[in-house]
């Protein structure tokens, strides 16, 4: 978080004003699991984007059982707009969560766990266009086949 920390700060100092940002990871944060379940009880704390969440196991997110700062940090610094992970092979759903977008990218496995190279409804690529000024606009593109 330090490190983090430090580098939206230099920016800041840097551009003499918050600098857009985006964050991608592997394993979803708590968060998404959390924006995942409100999503699927109706609430309107949590806006849908695109995607679904088909991932197989019990568990339709598979996050750390660990807590990270991660997410608390960024709201606060006010510079990350967005989260992406990958992780849960069959989910590629985008939410937003206490004005944070969160968003799996599509896969493009086809060798992690037996029977995916069969599968392709979650197939593809994510495509995040960054505007001049820090907007951005994200959408799927399902592989075609």
């Amino acid at each position: 978080m330090n490190w983090y920390r430090k580098q939206v700060l230099r920016e800041k100092t840097e551009e003499g004003h918050i600098v857009p940002s985006m964050v991608f990871f592997h394993i979803p944060l708590q968060e998404y699991k959390k924006a995942y379940e409100l999503y699927e009880s109706g609430s309107s704390r949590v806006k849908y984007y695109f995607g679904s969440n088909e991932e197989k196991g019990k568990n339709k997110i598979n996050c750390s059982p660990y807590p990270s700062k991660l997410f608390d940090t960024a709201k606060a610094l006010g510079s990350t707009t967005g989260f992406f992970c990958g992780h849960d092979h069959y989910n590629n759903m985008s939410l937003e969560y206490q004005g944070m977008r969160l968003t799996y990218g599509m896969s493009i496995d086809y060798l992690a766990m037996p029977g995916i190279a069969r599968d392709t409804k979650q197939r593809g690529a994510t495509l995040i266009t960054v505007r001049q000024d820090g907007s951005s606009a994200i959408r799927q593109i399902p592989l075609a086949r």
